[in-house]
């Protein structure tokens, strides 16, 4: 089965936010944001809370968020508090639009953005979505995942169509939640900003492409970190079968980092695993004994149906 790359044309395709050129991203998604400091680093940004633009800041001009209770947000410039609000959107005004964002008291705080941003509450807690243009997007993606991979052009391009293709395709992974993906591996690890030269040239020679299947849908275009010497197939892994996801060998991965690790576990949970997984015959001493030593010399699944 082969794939190929086709150019898309985003705005008659995509409908998923007003702007259909725009994704809405959880950042920070996994750290407690209770104390929050907004800088705009490039261009003008106007602040908007109920329809109504409320501030307009200028480079440079810094702005403080903090949590009143579990429903509120206090916005303060300076000392000068300006109000509290259930939600707050920062929409870029000038060509190009950057903003700095610090989250007090934790470890990895500072991390710049393009475009917009809004500020609201999800079950209680502050949620920042950072409302970014894909192509923003993709060229933050690939330098969050791949930057020290290689030093290739090649290679970004290749990534930079794979990440934009798995956003495209995964983009109502978060719906409920009110945004299409977070910046976790979860669904692809995002820390803002590109500043890498060559990656912002892949993304923009690549810009629109995406990789297709026969039929000309987009691919479920996973990729890892390391496969360990040889892929799994799709439905082994996700129980979904596809005529593209097959494995093979990858010599590449087992000379590159994390190629072998371990994981530790208890006997008896491992059993309980493959009891409750596989209805495997667990009070079988034979079978206990194979679960327990077996060798997986190529990849492909064991204990399935017992």
């Amino acid at each position: 089965m082969k794939c190929k790359t086709v150019i898309i044309i985003l705005f008659s395709i995509l409908t998923f936010s007003l702007n259909a050129a725009k994704l809405d991203i959880s950042i920070f998604h996994n750290i407690e944001k209770k104390q929050i400091s907004f800088t705009s680093k490039t261009g003008k940004y106007v602040i908007i809370a109920n329809h109504k633009t409320v501030l307009e800041i200028q480079k440079g001009e810094e702005l403080r968020i903090s949590q009143v209770h579990d429903s509120l947000i206090s916005l303060y410039r300076g000392d000068k508090f300006i109000g509290n609000y259930k939600e707050l959107n920062f929409k870029g005004k000038g060509f190009v639009n950057v903003f700095t964002l610090k989250i007090e008291q934790s470890p990895i705080n500072i991390r710049d953005y393009d475009d917009d941003l809004i500020i609201r509450f999800y079950k209680h807690k502050i949620q920042l979505i950072n409302r970014v243009d894909i192509e923003n997007y993709t060229a933050g993606v690939v330098e969050s995942e791949a930057l020290g991979s290689s030093k290739d052009l090649q290679f970004f391009f290749v990534q930079a169509i794979t990440c934009r293709t798995y956003a495209l395709v995964n983009y109502l992974k978060h719906t409920d939640e009110g945004f299409n993906l977070c910046d976790d591996v979860h669904c692809q690890y995002y820390l803002g900003r590109c500043h890498h030269s060559d990656i912002l040239r892949a993304t923009a020679r690549t810009s629109g492409e995406v990789i297709v299947d026969e039929n000309q849908r987009m691919i479920s275009a996973a990729f890892h970190s390391n496969c360990g010497g040889q892929t799994a197939n799709s439905e082994d892994v996700w129980s979904v079968e596809t005529s593209y996801l097959k494995s093979v060998k990858d010599t590449f991965c087992t000379h590159s980092s994390n190629a072998h690790w371990e994981y530790a576990m208890k006997t008896d949970e491992w059993l309980a695993f493959l009891k409750k997984q596989y209805n495997y015959p667990v009070s079988d001493s034979k079978m206990r004994r194979l679960a327990c030593s077996y060798e997986q010399k190529e990849r492909k699944k064991y204990f399935e149906n017992g």
